[in-house]
């Protein structure tokens, strides 16, 4: 998509928030919010750069729980108190 011409953040939205809303799904997943179901991709610099965005993970979650990274051996999650700002 980002070769296609579109713009970072319209690519994470139309990979997220709008793929959610799409599939009839917006109400528990595509947004990072309290209560919601959360696949997550922990990197390192400007989430936007997507030039060698796969060596920059440091952690991976799924559903909550951390697969890859820091606490992934321990069986980590993401606290159902997560705020802030969702990709829309």
């Amino acid at each position: 998509m980002a070769a296609g011409g579109m713009k970072p953040a319209a690519v994470l939205a139309a990979t997220t928030s709008s793929a959610a809303e799409l599939l009839g799904l917006d109400d528990t997943t595509g947004t990072i919010a309290p209560g919601r179901r959360a696949d997550l991709v922990v990197v390192d610099g400007d989430p936007y750069d997507f030039t060698g965005l796969k060596g920059r993970v440091r952690a991976a979650f799924q559903e909550g729980r951390c697969v890859r990274g820091t606490g992934a051996s321990e069986g980590g999650s993401v606290s159902s108190s997560v705020s802030g700002s969702a990709v829309s």
